[in-house]
């Protein structure tokens, strides 16, 4: 993620969605940037985060523990960290790390933002 990402916020009622682009290939490197850059959103105010991994090919298995470990600092801020656009490699990924039955994920960003609304709003 670099500082030419473009986060989109979406507006649902009074409360602000982050949508946040995630990089083509996750690895160490760019998977610290990652988790900091979503704690951060936590920083700002923001408790509901959307990762959108429509352009991820490729994620290295310690960044998604990594994942996990910011989905629960959402979950004890009382907000939520929700995946979408994940192609088979990374829900193989997921799955393989226990991580799929934890972290909410959905095929599109209109699917997680129904989703979104109903267990929140």
């Amino acid at each position: 993620m670099s500082s030419a990402t473009v986060i989109q916020v979406e507006h649902i009622g009074s409360i602000d969605v982050v949508v946040v682009p995630l990089p083509t290939c996750i690895d160490g490197s760019t998977g610290l940037e990652i988790c900091q850059t979503l704690l951060r959103r936590i920083d700002w105010g923001y408790s509901h985060l959307l990762l959108d991994c429509s352009r991820v090919h490729s994620v290295d298995g310690s960044v998604l523990r990594a994942l996990a470990s910011v989905f629960q600092k959402y979950c004890l801020q009382a907000g939520s960290l929700t995946l979408f656009g994940a192609s088979t490699e990374v829900q193989l990924a997921l799955h393989l790390d226990g991580l799929s039955e934890v972290i909410p994920h959905f095929t599109d960003q209109q699917t997680a933002i129904a989703n979104l609304k109903s267990r929140w709003f």
